[in-house]
């Protein structure tokens, strides 16, 4: 009896085994839909135009790249980049099981032969090797000309030699806040910017004018040269966004943006020459910063990172507020940061005045003193109401390698649990607030780390491996992720003719338990069996192999004691089972 264990590419959930190759080469004028069985290429701008809806299955992967234009004297670099313009949509409805991901070429073809010197994996740091997803909407937008709002803008990162139709963003004098630009859920974008020209980069996710008939949930952008999110005015509301390692602001919010928001995570790199503010928060734009509509943004429930209070290089600061930003902050945690919490720079904080209620800002080597450091004409007091400086919020693990050290959770002991809360705003949308009892993104509970499983943070081992004891037989098709570490006490069959995948990368431990059903107890161990008609597919690579070990090898000496678990060694054996196929005798 024989098992072939082959060697694909592991893929991070990048590519669905024996996905075609699909290049994407033209704008997408009518309704469209990209499917999980095919890999889509763009080394260009793509624009959605004409009202057409682009809907992109769950597993679906996008691979962004570069190309020559030769059309042009001299040829010019053409970078991909999605773009929904005004009344198009793009559906990416991902799943946690299926996300969708937008990356670069070279995360997939990266080391080719073996040899990282052909195409090196993008790694911490790395960014530009495409542009990013952009959304614009008709919805607000504080574009000032003299005294009067024009209302629309066109949208930063693209030559203003285009079409304007294609980049236009804002619903000028008839706005519609209640736009509709499609979904994002589930989307991992990754290692995008490409800077065009000097100071001219793609944000990972940019959303100009976007109305809160949009849904965006379950977002995270790695990795980016420019910003993370960047919202252009609008009225769209989020959940649950993640921005990690990129080379300006986490999150970036500029001419009157007025949407809702909970659950923002942002760590920086550990390098402070590529990151700056964890947030810019921007309110007019244009020549006069004092017209409505003001920022008023409500972000509750926020963790944010820095690059470490001890980086050494560029200074980052926490968050910096400018041109007359109103917006509330609440119920957050910022912390970690190597310049000062809150700036300003100068040019005000507006009437009415940014809110800051109920945050806890931790440690930063330029100081938590947030009053001092924000100056100008009305200037926001966060130093009371609720808000708490210089105290560590205690999280269960800040880390930014790929080791299975990053835990923003809070620990038992942490501050941000049982704190002191701001009320939900009386305004928000019926039911869009979730109501928790902690301070920043995530709770204790391991559920309550919603990055696990679908992120590019989980599957690329930066969170910690769960433990998911597997007591039941596989009965349906079933596949175990390299994010997780199961464990097997028992027999376990698959049967029912199903298929048990496992995920390069993950490991398996074998123990064995007491069954006190029966009478004497028993001792069962840990085995796997493909039952006839069944399948196991456990489809390591050479990085990263599928390890079916015992328990004791991980949790051998345990405290440093080997007499509690003692370490397997040579001519250690029984401490579970195996893996088996049945299979017709022959």
């Amino acid at each position: 009896m024989k098992i072939t264990m082959k060697f694909i590419i592991a893929g991070l959930h990048i590519s669905p085994l024996f996905a075609a190759d699909v290049p994407v080469t033209a704008n997408i004028t009518a309704n469209t839909t990209w499917t999980s069985d095919n890999t889509y290429i763009i080394r260009k701008p793509i624009f959605i135009t004409n009202n057409a809806t682009l809907t992109i299955e769950p597993g679906t992967t996008i691979l962004g790249g570069r190309a020559q234009d030769t059309s042009t004297t001299p040829a010019t670099t053409t970078f991909g980049s999605l773009i929904a313009t005004r009344g198009a949509k793009l559906i990416a409805d991902g799943t946690l099981a299926k996300p969708i991901v937008f990356t670069a070429i070279e995360e997939r073809d990266g080391g080719v032969d073996g040899d990282p010197s052909i195409f090196p994996d993008p790694a911490l740091g790395d960014a530009s090797f495409w542009g990013g997803i952009i959304m614009l909407g008709n919805a607000q937008v504080n574009r000032i000309t003299g005294s009067a709002n024009d209302g629309e803008a066109r949208i930063e990162g693209f030559p203003n030699s285009g079409d304007p139709l294609l980049t236009t963003y804002g619903g000028g004098a008839t706005p519609n806040n209640a736009d509709n630009s499609g979904i994002l859920r589930y989307v991992s974008i990754r290692f995008g910017g490409f800077e065009f020209a000097a100071n001219n980069e793609i944000n990972g996710l940019t959303l100009g004018g976007v109305g809160n008939g949009t849904i965006i949930e379950n977002v995270e952008v790695i990795s980016n040269s420019d910003d993370g999110v960047e919202f252009f005015g609008g009225t769209v509301n989020t959940k649950r966004i993640a921005v990690a390692f990129c080379q300006d602001e986490s999150f970036d919010i500029d001419q009157g943006h007025s949407g809702f928001h909970q659950f923002w995570f942002s760590i920086q790199n550990d390098n402070p020459s590529l990151g700056d503010y964890g947030g810019e928060w921007d309110g007019g734009n244009g020549d006069s910063i004092s017209l409505p509509p003001f920022a008023l943004t409500k972000i509750y429930n926020m963790t944010m990172l820095g690059t470490g209070s001890t980086a050494v290089g560029s200074i980052d600061d926490g968050i910096q507020v400018s041109d007359n930003f109103a917006g509330t902050l609440a119920n957050s945690v910022i912390h970690d940061f190597n310049g000062v919490a809150l700036s300003n720079t100068g040019d005000g904080v507006g009437s009415p005045k940014p809110t800051f209620l109920n945050n806890t800002w931790g440690t930063f080597a330029g100081g938590a003193g947030i009053v001092p450091n924000i100056g100008g004409a009305g200037a926001a007091d966060p130093a009371g109401s609720g808000n708490v400086s210089g105290t560590d919020p205690l999280l269960r693990g800040i880390s930014r390698t790929p080791v299975g050290a990053l835990d923003p959770r809070p620990a038992d002991n942490s501050p941000l649990l049982g704190a002191t809360l701001a009320a939900f705003p009386a305004d928000a949308p019926p039911g869009f607030f979730e109501t928790v009892d902690y301070r920043g993104a995530f709770g204790t509970a391991e559920s309550c780390n919603w990055l696990r499983g679908w992120s590019y943070l989980s599957r690329a081992g930066y969170l910690g491996a769960d433990d998911v004891e597997v007591t039941a037989n596989i009965t349906a098709n079933t596949t175990w992720t390299s994010d997780n570490t199961y464990i097997i006490r028992k027999p376990i069959f698959i049967t029912n003719n199903a298929t048990l995948t496992i995920e390069p990368g993950t490991t398996i431990l074998g123990g064995r338990a007491q069954d006190t059903s029966t009478t004497p107890a028993t001792t069962t161990f840990g085995s796997l069996i493909a039952t006839r008609g069944a399948k196991l597919i456990a489809d390591g690579t050479l990085a990263k192999p599928i390890v079916f070990t015992a328990i004791e090898e991980r949790d051998g000496g345990v405290d440093g004691d080997p007499s509690i678990f003692p370490d397997p060694a040579l001519g250690d054996a029984s401490f579970w089972a195996a893996s088996s196929c049945s299979e017709t005798p022959r």
